[in-house]
């Protein structure tokens, strides 16, 4: 459903970071150990402009484990332990931010680096799932009109006004950054 899903870096207003490489030697908050979004892209994304965990003093919050991607509640944690000034820096997706911006919930804080766009969900299907079971149900997904007030509520629920196939190629940072940080095997 999220195929242009995007994690921003988070802090105060008036920090003054400018990009990644401003994290060095800093206090950062991460999320749940299975969030794309707070937690195994933002480290990816860090280590791509030269910053590696060593590098920063690394508190992670591991609130809604288990939901493999669904961890709202984790940013959220993060966004309360910035404004606390347990930390200075927190990574959050882009949609919480918006919707929190949204409501004035984020008045005190900027974002200072945002990622390149990715694919974040997906409905998965274990291999024993024959196609001709699976094939009408995709059709009926992608069938759904907004204006159809039925469908428009399932899709409001989802955040989306429309299903769309998997583009599979949108899913390329978030493995290499399991398999660099060892957990493609976990899930």
């Amino acid at each position: 459903t999220d195929t242009t899903f995007q994690s921003v870096f988070v802090a105060r207003a008036g920090s003054g970071f400018g990009g990644l490489g401003d994290v060095k030697g800093r206090n950062v908050v991460l999320g749940s150990k299975d969030s794309g979004q707070a937690r195994i892209l933002p480290l990816h994304y860090l280590a791509e402009a030269g910053v590696d965990e060593g590098d920063m003093t690394l508190r992670v919050i591991d609130s809604d484990v288990g939901k493999h991607g669904d961890t709202g509640r984790s940013e959220l944690d993060c966004l309360r332990a910035l404004l606390d000034d347990e930390a200075e820096i927190t990574a959050i997706g882009k949609p919480t931010w918006d919707a929190l911006a949204a409501d004035g919930g984020v008045d005190d804080l900027e974002v200072f680096w945002t990622s390149p766009e990715y694919c974040h969900c997906n409905f998965t299907a274990l291999p024993t799932l024959s196609d001709e079971r699976a094939e009408p149900w995709v059709e009926h997904l992608l069938s759904m009109d907004w204006e159809v007030p039925e469908h428009r509520r399932i899709l409001e629920l989802e955040g989306l006004r429309q299903w769309v196939r998997p583009q599979h190629e949108g899913y390329r940072s978030l493995f290499s950054a399991m398999e660099t940080q060892g957990i493609a095997d976990s899930w």
